[in-house]
């Protein structure tokens, strides 16, 4: 009853088919390569001093091999949600 009334309210907001219940995607982190399980929409990857590094869009893997050794912030979205975390390249 109560997904069915949400469905009423987007469908009048007209936002259109959104999920309610999205699972952030997991990754895998090789020290090389980032691997996602799903494919991600878009891919930002910063150094610590904000400066952008890498960037990609529509892919499940990522090869860092070229950038130098330290920490990094990626910022990745995946069905219009916006996830971040860190990753450390040794």
């Amino acid at each position: 009853m109560i997904l069915k009334r949400i469905e009423e309210l987007r469908n009048e907001a007209g936002i259109g088919d959104v999920s309610v219940d999205i699972a952030p995607p997991t990754y895998q982190w090789n020290n090389s390569t980032l691997t996602f399980n799903t494919q991600i929409d878009q891919i930002h990857i910063y150094d610590l001093s904000g400066r952008l590094c890498h960037k990609t869009d529509n892919c499940d893997t990522i090869d860092l091999s070229d950038l130098h050794n330290g920490f990094y912030i990626i910022v990745y979205q995946y069905k219009s949600q916006i996830y971040k975390t860190k990753i450390f390249k040794s």
